[in-house]
Protein backbone atom coordinates (compact mmCIF):
# COMPACT_ATOMS: atom_id res chain seq x y z
CA UNK A 1 0.00 0.00 0.00
CA UNK A 2 1.41 3.61 -1.00
CA UNK A 3 2.19 6.25 2.16
CA UNK A 4 1.08 9.55 1.00
CA UNK A 5 1.84 12.04 3.30
CA UNK A 6 1.10 15.49 2.90
CA UNK A 7 3.68 18.17 4.27
CA UNK A 8 3.72 21.93 4.33
CA UNK A 9 2.71 25.12 6.19
CA UNK A 10 -0.85 25.78 5.17
CA UNK A 11 -4.38 26.53 6.84
CA UNK A 12 -5.82 22.96 7.41
CA UNK A 13 -8.06 21.19 8.40
CA UNK A 14 -10.36 24.39 7.77
CA UNK A 15 -9.68 26.81 4.63
CA UNK A 16 -10.22 28.33 1.34
CA UNK A 17 -8.87 27.77 -2.17
CA UNK A 18 -5.82 25.72 -1.69
CA UNK A 19 -7.01 23.47 1.36
CA UNK A 20 -10.06 22.69 -0.41
CA UNK A 21 -7.83 21.30 -3.76
CA UNK A 22 -5.37 19.47 -0.84
CA UNK A 23 -8.72 17.37 1.01
CA UNK A 24 -9.92 16.49 -2.56
CA UNK A 25 -7.00 14.55 -3.63
CA UNK A 26 -6.74 13.81 -0.01
CA UNK A 27 -10.09 12.09 -0.27
CA UNK A 28 -9.81 10.42 -3.48
CA UNK A 29 -6.43 8.79 -2.73
CA UNK A 30 -7.90 7.43 0.32
CA UNK A 31 -11.09 5.70 -1.30
CA UNK A 32 -8.29 4.80 -3.76
CA UNK A 33 -6.97 2.17 -1.07
CA UNK A 34 -3.86 4.90 -0.10
CA UNK A 35 -2.81 5.40 3.30
CA UNK A 36 -2.97 8.91 3.36
CA UNK A 37 -1.97 11.51 6.20
CA UNK A 38 -1.43 15.65 6.72
CA UNK A 39 1.40 16.75 8.61
CA UNK A 40 1.36 20.75 9.25
CA UNK A 41 3.98 22.43 10.43
CA UNK A 42 3.85 26.18 11.51
CA UNK A 43 0.82 26.39 10.60
CA UNK A 44 -0.25 30.38 11.14
CA UNK A 45 -3.75 30.43 12.94
CA UNK A 46 -5.85 33.24 12.86
CA UNK A 47 -6.55 32.25 16.75
CA UNK A 48 -3.62 34.16 18.59
CA UNK A 49 -4.38 31.96 21.63
CA UNK A 50 -4.09 28.54 19.54
CA UNK A 51 -0.89 27.56 20.27
CA UNK A 52 -1.15 23.76 21.35
CA UNK A 53 -0.58 20.71 18.82
CA UNK A 54 -3.96 19.38 17.10
CA UNK A 55 -4.86 16.20 16.10
CA UNK A 56 -7.66 14.71 14.49
CA UNK A 57 -9.47 13.29 11.42
CA UNK A 58 -11.53 15.24 8.49
CA UNK A 59 -13.69 12.96 6.19
CA UNK A 60 -11.84 10.20 7.22
CA UNK A 61 -8.40 11.84 6.75
CA UNK A 62 -6.08 11.78 9.59
CA UNK A 63 -3.60 15.23 10.25
CA UNK A 64 -1.68 16.36 12.72
CA UNK A 65 -0.62 20.27 12.92
CA UNK A 66 2.36 21.37 14.99
CA UNK A 67 3.19 24.41 16.47
CA UNK A 68 1.05 27.09 15.35
CA UNK A 69 2.14 30.93 15.32
CA UNK A 70 5.47 29.78 16.51
CA UNK A 71 7.02 33.63 16.80
CA UNK A 72 3.74 34.28 19.20
CA UNK A 73 5.86 31.37 21.94
CA UNK A 74 8.11 32.65 24.48
CA UNK A 75 10.76 30.45 23.41
CA UNK A 76 11.01 30.66 19.41
CA UNK A 77 14.34 28.39 18.80
CA UNK A 78 13.43 25.95 21.40
CA UNK A 79 9.37 25.25 19.70
CA UNK A 80 11.23 25.16 16.13
CA UNK A 81 13.70 22.60 17.41
CA UNK A 82 11.02 20.41 18.87
CA UNK A 83 8.53 20.79 16.05
CA UNK A 84 11.65 19.59 13.75
CA UNK A 85 12.35 16.46 15.78
CA UNK A 86 8.10 15.46 15.96
CA UNK A 87 8.22 15.88 12.49
CA UNK A 88 10.70 13.78 12.54
CA UNK A 89 9.75 11.06 14.44
CA UNK A 90 6.02 11.07 12.57
CA UNK A 91 7.87 10.90 8.86
CA UNK A 92 9.55 8.24 10.10
CA UNK A 93 7.16 6.32 11.76
CA UNK A 94 4.87 6.32 9.02
CA UNK A 95 7.47 5.05 6.27
CA UNK A 96 6.25 1.30 4.97
CA UNK A 97 8.45 -0.76 3.25
CA UNK A 98 6.66 -0.36 0.14
CA UNK A 99 6.19 3.40 -1.83
CA UNK A 100 6.32 6.21 0.22
CA UNK A 101 5.13 9.85 -1.09
CA UNK A 102 5.86 12.98 0.64
CA UNK A 103 3.34 15.65 -1.13
CA UNK A 104 4.60 19.51 -0.60
CA UNK A 105 3.45 23.08 -1.75
CA UNK A 106 6.95 25.10 -1.72
CA UNK A 107 9.73 25.34 0.79
CA UNK A 108 10.47 27.51 3.53
CA UNK A 109 13.06 27.72 5.41
CA UNK A 110 11.37 26.35 8.55
CA UNK A 111 9.95 23.31 6.58
CA UNK A 112 13.35 22.65 4.49
CA UNK A 113 14.68 20.24 6.92
CA UNK A 114 11.62 17.90 6.93
CA UNK A 115 11.65 17.68 3.32
CA UNK A 116 15.18 16.94 3.50
CA UNK A 117 15.02 14.23 5.95
CA UNK A 118 12.22 12.65 3.86
CA UNK A 119 14.19 12.68 1.42
CA UNK A 120 16.95 10.82 3.24
CA UNK A 121 14.71 8.17 4.68
CA UNK A 122 13.98 7.43 0.88
CA UNK A 123 10.79 9.10 0.48
CA UNK A 124 9.82 10.58 -3.19
CA UNK A 125 8.29 14.47 -3.28
CA UNK A 126 6.11 15.36 -5.33
CA UNK A 127 4.83 19.40 -5.38
CA UNK A 128 1.77 20.63 -6.29
CA UNK A 129 2.18 24.34 -7.21
CA UNK A 130 -0.74 26.47 -7.20
CA UNK A 131 0.92 29.92 -8.12
CA UNK A 132 4.24 31.67 -8.95
CA UNK A 133 6.29 32.11 -5.83
CA UNK A 134 8.41 34.36 -7.80
CA UNK A 135 5.81 36.62 -7.71
CA UNK A 136 5.00 37.07 -3.90
CA UNK A 137 4.32 39.88 -2.42
CA UNK A 138 6.61 41.41 0.62
CA UNK A 139 3.89 44.35 1.44
CA UNK A 140 2.47 45.05 4.59
CA UNK A 141 5.01 42.23 6.27
CA UNK A 142 7.18 43.20 9.01
CA UNK A 143 11.15 43.48 8.54
CA UNK A 144 11.26 39.98 9.49
CA UNK A 145 8.09 38.73 7.70
CA UNK A 146 9.92 40.20 4.52
CA UNK A 147 13.30 38.62 4.95
CA UNK A 148 11.44 35.29 5.48
CA UNK A 149 9.68 35.99 2.32
CA UNK A 150 12.85 36.96 0.22
CA UNK A 151 14.38 33.41 1.41
CA UNK A 152 11.44 31.50 0.70
CA UNK A 153 11.06 32.75 -2.85
CA UNK A 154 15.40 31.33 -3.48
CA UNK A 155 14.37 28.19 -2.19
CA UNK A 156 11.50 27.60 -4.53
CA UNK A 157 13.24 28.72 -7.43
CA UNK A 158 16.23 26.31 -6.93
CA UNK A 159 15.70 24.07 -3.71
CA UNK A 160 12.53 23.01 -4.44
CA UNK A 161 13.48 21.65 -8.27
CA UNK A 162 16.57 20.13 -6.42
CA UNK A 163 14.26 17.92 -3.83
CA UNK A 164 11.16 17.75 -6.21
CA UNK A 165 10.80 14.23 -7.91
CA UNK A 166 7.64 15.33 -9.65
CA UNK A 167 5.81 18.75 -9.72
CA UNK A 168 1.62 19.02 -10.07
CA UNK A 169 1.10 22.51 -11.16
CA UNK A 170 -2.32 24.27 -11.95
CA UNK A 171 -1.76 26.49 -14.81
CA UNK A 172 0.01 26.68 -18.21
CA UNK A 173 1.98 29.54 -17.28
CA UNK A 174 3.54 27.55 -14.27
CA UNK A 175 3.86 24.55 -17.01
CA UNK A 176 5.90 26.69 -19.07
CA UNK A 177 7.95 28.14 -16.47
CA UNK A 178 9.01 24.47 -14.87
CA UNK A 179 9.59 23.33 -18.39
CA UNK A 180 12.38 25.40 -19.04
CA UNK A 181 13.68 23.93 -15.70
CA UNK A 182 14.40 20.38 -17.45
CA UNK A 183 12.49 18.87 -14.51
CA UNK A 184 11.36 15.70 -16.42
CA UNK A 185 8.22 14.75 -14.27
CA UNK A 186 5.55 17.58 -14.85
CA UNK A 187 1.99 17.27 -15.02
CA UNK A 188 -1.10 20.46 -15.52
CA UNK A 189 -3.90 19.56 -13.13
CA UNK A 190 -6.41 22.79 -13.20
CA UNK A 191 -9.23 23.35 -10.49
CA UNK A 192 -11.75 21.03 -9.44
CA UNK A 193 -15.41 20.88 -8.60
CA UNK A 194 -17.61 18.23 -6.97
CA UNK A 195 -19.83 17.84 -10.16
CA UNK A 196 -23.47 16.73 -9.32
CA UNK A 197 -26.85 16.06 -11.28
CA UNK A 198 -28.39 20.15 -11.50
CA UNK A 199 -32.06 21.47 -11.95
CA UNK A 200 -31.68 23.97 -14.42
CA UNK A 201 -32.99 27.66 -14.07
CA UNK A 202 -36.51 28.60 -15.41
CA UNK A 203 -36.00 32.06 -14.67
CA UNK A 204 -34.25 34.63 -12.70
CA UNK A 205 -35.07 35.82 -8.91
CA UNK A 206 -35.95 38.90 -7.93
CA UNK A 207 -34.09 40.39 -7.00
CA UNK A 208 -31.70 39.26 -9.31
CA UNK A 209 -28.50 38.05 -7.00
CA UNK A 210 -25.55 38.08 -7.95
CA UNK A 211 -22.33 36.66 -5.81
CA UNK A 212 -19.05 37.24 -4.83
CA UNK A 213 -16.81 34.95 -3.42
CA UNK A 214 -12.96 35.17 -2.36
CA UNK A 215 -10.14 36.32 -0.13
CA UNK A 216 -10.82 40.14 -0.83
CA UNK A 217 -6.78 40.16 -1.57
CA UNK A 218 -5.02 42.95 -4.00
CA UNK A 219 -4.77 40.26 -6.82
CA UNK A 220 -8.60 39.86 -6.68
CA UNK A 221 -10.08 43.09 -8.39
CA UNK A 222 -13.28 43.48 -6.42
CA UNK A 223 -13.24 47.32 -6.67
CA UNK A 224 -14.01 47.02 -10.64
CA UNK A 225 -16.70 44.71 -10.06
CA UNK A 226 -18.10 47.05 -6.87
CA UNK A 227 -17.94 49.65 -9.58
CA UNK A 228 -19.88 48.25 -12.13
CA UNK A 229 -22.43 46.75 -10.01
CA UNK A 230 -22.63 50.31 -8.53
CA UNK A 231 -23.96 51.85 -12.33
CA UNK A 232 -25.72 49.16 -12.61
CA UNK A 233 -28.12 49.14 -9.68
CA UNK A 234 -28.26 53.03 -10.08
CA UNK A 235 -30.14 51.84 -13.93
CA UNK A 236 -32.23 48.94 -12.60
CA UNK A 237 -33.27 48.69 -8.63
CA UNK A 238 -34.61 44.99 -9.31
CA UNK A 239 -30.50 43.91 -8.50
CA UNK A 240 -28.59 42.89 -5.41
CA UNK A 241 -24.72 41.99 -5.39
CA UNK A 242 -23.51 39.43 -2.16
CA UNK A 243 -20.38 39.70 -0.97
CA UNK A 244 -18.64 36.56 1.21
CA UNK A 245 -15.52 35.46 1.94
CA UNK A 246 -12.68 35.85 4.27
CA UNK A 247 -9.99 38.63 4.82
CA UNK A 248 -7.37 40.58 6.65
CA UNK A 249 -9.53 43.34 9.08
CA UNK A 250 -8.03 46.16 6.73
CA UNK A 251 -9.25 44.98 3.74
CA UNK A 252 -12.93 44.63 5.24
CA UNK A 253 -13.03 48.01 6.29
CA UNK A 254 -11.97 49.28 2.47
CA UNK A 255 -14.53 47.06 0.77
CA UNK A 256 -17.22 48.31 3.51
CA UNK A 257 -16.59 51.54 2.96
CA UNK A 258 -17.06 51.49 -0.65
CA UNK A 259 -20.41 49.59 -0.67
CA UNK A 260 -21.62 52.12 2.36
CA UNK A 261 -23.44 54.58 -0.04
CA UNK A 262 -24.79 51.31 -2.10
CA UNK A 263 -27.70 49.10 -0.07
CA UNK A 264 -27.65 46.95 -3.28
CA UNK A 265 -24.92 45.47 -2.17
CA UNK A 266 -24.00 43.31 1.20
CA UNK A 267 -21.09 42.05 2.58
CA UNK A 268 -21.92 38.43 4.36
CA UNK A 269 -18.91 37.62 5.46
CA UNK A 270 -17.01 34.05 5.74
CA UNK A 271 -20.33 31.03 5.73
CA UNK A 272 -20.02 27.81 6.57
CA UNK A 273 -19.64 25.27 4.10
CA UNK A 274 -23.44 23.95 3.95
CA UNK A 275 -24.64 27.79 3.96
CA UNK A 276 -21.86 28.35 1.31
CA UNK A 277 -22.74 26.35 -1.46
CA UNK A 278 -26.11 26.61 -0.83
CA UNK A 279 -25.71 30.24 -1.22
CA UNK A 280 -23.87 29.42 -4.98
CA UNK A 281 -26.74 27.34 -5.83
CA UNK A 282 -29.55 29.65 -5.29
CA UNK A 283 -27.48 32.68 -7.05
CA UNK A 284 -28.66 34.10 -10.22
CA UNK A 285 -25.09 35.11 -11.20
CA UNK A 286 -22.05 34.40 -10.25
CA UNK A 287 -19.02 36.83 -10.33
CA UNK A 288 -15.34 35.67 -10.59
CA UNK A 289 -12.85 38.68 -11.05
CA UNK A 290 -8.92 39.48 -10.61
CA UNK A 291 -6.64 41.86 -11.77
CA UNK A 292 -3.88 40.97 -15.10
CA UNK A 293 -1.11 40.59 -12.94
CA UNK A 294 1.97 38.03 -13.23
CA UNK A 295 1.25 36.19 -10.06
CA UNK A 296 -3.08 36.24 -11.05
CA UNK A 297 -2.43 34.87 -14.36
CA UNK A 298 0.35 32.28 -13.10
CA UNK A 299 -2.68 31.07 -10.89
CA UNK A 300 -6.26 29.43 -11.57
CA UNK A 301 -9.39 30.64 -9.74
CA UNK A 302 -10.80 27.43 -7.64
CA UNK A 303 -13.82 29.39 -7.11
CA UNK A 304 -14.45 29.18 -10.71
CA UNK A 305 -15.05 25.38 -10.79
CA UNK A 306 -17.19 25.71 -8.10
CA UNK A 307 -19.55 28.50 -9.82
CA UNK A 308 -19.59 26.60 -13.15
CA UNK A 309 -20.45 23.35 -11.26
CA UNK A 310 -23.97 24.64 -10.05
CA UNK A 311 -25.16 25.51 -13.18
CA UNK A 312 -25.72 29.26 -13.11
CA UNK A 313 -24.21 32.05 -15.35
CA UNK A 314 -21.17 33.18 -14.47
CA UNK A 315 -18.98 36.78 -15.27
CA UNK A 316 -15.65 36.07 -14.87
CA UNK A 317 -12.25 38.31 -16.06
CA UNK A 318 -10.34 36.71 -18.69
CA UNK A 319 -7.23 35.84 -17.19
CA UNK A 320 -4.69 33.27 -16.59
CA UNK A 321 -6.30 29.64 -18.47
CA UNK A 322 -9.58 30.25 -18.43
CA UNK A 323 -9.94 31.47 -22.40
CA UNK A 324 -8.39 28.01 -23.05
CA UNK A 325 -11.52 26.31 -21.39
CA UNK A 326 -14.74 28.70 -21.56
CA UNK A 327 -15.72 30.17 -24.96
CA UNK A 328 -16.56 34.01 -24.32
CA UNK A 329 -20.64 34.80 -24.86
CA UNK A 330 -21.07 30.72 -24.64
CA UNK A 331 -19.74 29.19 -21.78
CA UNK A 332 -19.46 32.95 -19.76
CA UNK A 333 -19.16 36.38 -19.99
CA UNK A 334 -15.49 36.74 -19.89
CA UNK A 335 -14.77 40.30 -19.60
CA UNK A 336 -11.79 42.13 -19.81
CA UNK A 337 -9.66 42.62 -16.27
CA UNK A 338 -9.77 45.91 -14.25
CA UNK A 339 -12.34 47.08 -16.65
CA UNK A 340 -15.42 48.13 -14.65
CA UNK A 341 -17.21 48.97 -17.69
CA UNK A 342 -16.50 45.91 -19.25
CA UNK A 343 -18.49 44.17 -15.81
CA UNK A 344 -21.37 46.43 -16.49
CA UNK A 345 -21.98 45.22 -20.03
CA UNK A 346 -21.48 41.83 -18.88
CA UNK A 347 -24.28 41.72 -16.07
CA UNK A 348 -26.48 43.73 -18.89
CA UNK A 349 -25.65 41.16 -21.36
CA UNK A 350 -27.03 38.42 -18.54
CA UNK A 351 -29.95 40.71 -17.98
CA UNK A 352 -31.15 41.18 -21.09
CA UNK A 353 -31.90 37.43 -21.97
CA UNK A 354 -32.57 35.18 -19.17
CA UNK A 355 -33.12 32.37 -21.37
CA UNK A 356 -29.79 32.95 -23.05
CA UNK A 357 -27.93 33.23 -19.26
CA UNK A 358 -29.53 30.38 -18.27
CA UNK A 359 -28.26 28.61 -21.29
CA UNK A 360 -25.05 30.34 -21.35
CA UNK A 361 -24.55 28.98 -17.26
CA UNK A 362 -25.67 25.51 -18.42
CA UNK A 363 -23.05 25.24 -21.46
CA UNK A 364 -20.86 26.37 -18.29
CA UNK A 365 -21.44 23.05 -16.70
CA UNK A 366 -20.65 21.16 -19.57
CA UNK A 367 -17.47 22.43 -19.60
CA UNK A 368 -16.95 21.61 -15.73
CA UNK A 369 -17.67 18.35 -16.32
CA UNK A 370 -15.01 17.91 -18.99
CA UNK A 371 -11.98 19.76 -17.33
CA UNK A 372 -12.97 20.05 -14.11
CA UNK A 373 -14.67 17.03 -12.43
CA UNK A 374 -12.86 16.75 -9.20
CA UNK A 375 -12.59 12.40 -9.51
CA UNK A 376 -11.35 13.05 -12.69
CA UNK A 377 -8.47 15.39 -12.08
CA UNK A 378 -8.06 13.44 -8.26
CA UNK A 379 -7.66 10.53 -10.40
CA UNK A 380 -4.81 12.38 -12.69
CA UNK A 381 -3.01 13.17 -9.61
CA UNK A 382 -2.69 9.58 -8.06
CA UNK A 383 -1.47 8.59 -10.78
CA UNK A 384 1.28 11.04 -10.86
CA UNK A 385 1.78 9.96 -7.66
CA UNK A 386 2.27 6.41 -8.62
CA UNK A 387 4.05 7.13 -11.43
CA UNK A 388 6.95 9.01 -9.13
CA UNK A 389 7.16 6.17 -6.30
CA UNK A 390 8.08 3.06 -8.61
Amino acid sequence: MINIVFFGSFIYPHGMAATKRKQQFLEYCLSAGANVFVLNTFQVSDDSSALKNEIGTINLVPYKILCRNPRKHPSLVFEILKTWLQAFKIIKSRKNNDQNVLVGFGVAPLTLPVFLFAKLLGYKVVFDVVEDYDEFLSEGKDFIGAIYLKISKILNSSVMLSIADAIVVISNRLKEKYQQTGIKKLTLIPVSAHVSEIVPKKEFAAPVTFVYSGTFGEKEGLEYLIQAFKMLANKNTNVRLLLTGKAKKNRIQYFTGMIQDCPAIKYVGMLPDDEFYTTLRTADVLCMTRVNSQYANAGFPYKLGEYLATGNPVLATSVSDIPLYLEHLKDAYLAEPENAEDLLRGMEYILADQSRAIQMGLNGYAKCREYFDENKNSKTFLEVVLNTAK
